[in-house]
């Protein structure tokens, strides 16, 4: 996995990231973590992936949900990711495949991925039902 390549003060800071996420679990009752920004290339999928590794390697139940249609990018950092559209959330939405066939687990990282590898230009248009 990703996390496995990280430089050690990296590491470090999701490490302490995931002990203060897991204290607001306990706390605040939060079992959600969103990652987000305006623009394309500020880490969002570096954070995202390292972080649910970081807490999984911690015990908890992790899933990476990557709905990034126009340029997804969370399926190359697991190895269990497959880089055909084989389990892509764009399917499920579509209904053609279930939940069970779209979630893939990254046994070397202990993270459920559900994520897209294909590329939708238009993606409103390519996720209309019916």
């Amino acid at each position: 996995s990703a996390y496995n390549t990280t430089s050690y003060l990296f590491k470090h800071s999701l490490q302490k990231m995931a002990v203060k996420l897991e204290s607001l679990k306990r706390t605040n009752n939060i079992s959600s973590v969103l990652v987000t920004s305006v623009f394309e290339s500020e880490g969002k999928t570096t954070i995202s992936s390292n972080l649910a590794c970081a807490l999984a390697a911690e015990g908890n139940r992790v899933a990476s949900v990557d709905v990034d249609f126009k340029c997804p990018s969370v399926y190359k950092r697991f190895k269990a990711a497959s880089d055909t559209n084989e389990h892509d959330i764009a399917r499920y939405i579509k209904c053609e495949l279930s939940f069970e066939d779209v979630v893939q687990y990254d046994s070397e990282s202990n993270v459920y991925i559900f994520c897209n590898s294909k590329r939708y230009e238009n993606s409103f248009e390519n996720m209309r039902l019916g």
